[in-house]
């Protein structure tokens, strides 16, 4: 199996998203499960880097070189230490159209672990709680108060079992169960069949817009992108898409730079911000 790496992932490396991907996923499978796939480069991925190299190399240097001696020995090596499997397989996380694909009842679908990771790459990790609108920290309770990869605090009784803080593991459990639930609601919304690439952009839109309400004109479930999907509008879907680029009717140039990833997820297969 030939790797999509493109470019150096570690210490001072370009560390594009869809090739920390890669890496971790191949970490992972060489032993450090308790690594986070979420395609940011931090120090515990260059640890691993580096634990990983100790096996092989007097003077690690934390960083991966595409056709490089850490790259090879990560994608065919067996070692002594850990359990790396021979040419591992990694989902697809390039910059390369990865689109199309048999269209699917939506029901027969889950986001991808690439899905997935964009997904937690742009809601970012956050271990204390915190003002959504703001992103400032809090110390008490206050509607809109999250934690986190963008889980929402329901109450302040909520609120007292997080005040301190969670780890990584506690962050991934929360972000599952919300996404498990999520997803279950919005496919009851959505009649179309779709590929993967497609269905995973629609569950990002969904998941940071809401699933809204009709009583208020919020969300997915009142969107222009969904009577298009349901073929109950003849918009145009791009356009409809960036509508949500706004934030409280002021553009917004980090979420038109999130729409326009979606947007190239849906049509292209290309997961990377």
């Amino acid at each position: 199996m030939s790797s999509s790496l493109s470019r150096s992932v570690g210490y001072f490396g370009d560390n594009l998203f869809h090739d920390v991907i890669e890496v971790q996923y191949r970490l992972k499978s060489a032993g450090f499960s308790e690594l986070i796939v979420d395609g940011n480069c931090g120090p515990k991925t260059v640890a691993a880097i580096r634990k990983f190299q100790q096996r092989f190399m007097s003077l690690p240097d934390g960083l991966v070189e595409p056709d490089g001696a850490t790259l090879r020995r990560l994608q065919f090596g067996h070692f002594s230490q850990g359990n790396a499997r021979l040419d591992t397989p990694v989902p697809t996380a390039s910059n390369l159209p990865a689109g199309g694909g048999v269209r699917k009842n939506v029901n027969d679908l889950s986001v991808s672990p690439q899905g997935h990771a964009l997904i937690k790459n742009y809601e970012s990790l956050r271990l204390k709680p915190y003002y959504d609108g703001s992103g400032h920290e809090i110390d008490k309770y206050v509607d809109g108060a999250t934690i986190g990869y963008g889980h929402l605090i329901n109450n302040s009784a909520e609120f007292e079992v997080y005040k301190n803080g969670i780890n990584e593991i506690k962050a991934n459990e929360l972000y599952q169960l919300d996404m498990n639930k999520f997803e279950l609601s919005i496919k009851k919304l959505v009649n179309a069949d779709l590929n993967q690439n497609e269905y995973d952009a629609v569950m990002m839109l969904s998941f940071n817009i809401g699933y809204g309400s009709v009583k208020y004109d919020t969300g997915f479930i009142t969107s222009e992108v969904l009577k298009i999907l349901n073929g109950l509008s003849q918009g145009d879907l791009d356009e409809a898409w960036l509508r949500w680029g706004y934030y409280k009717h002021h553009f917004s140039k980090g979420l038109m730079n999130r729409r326009r990833s979606e947007l190239n997820v849906f049509h292209n297969g290309v997961y990377a911000r």
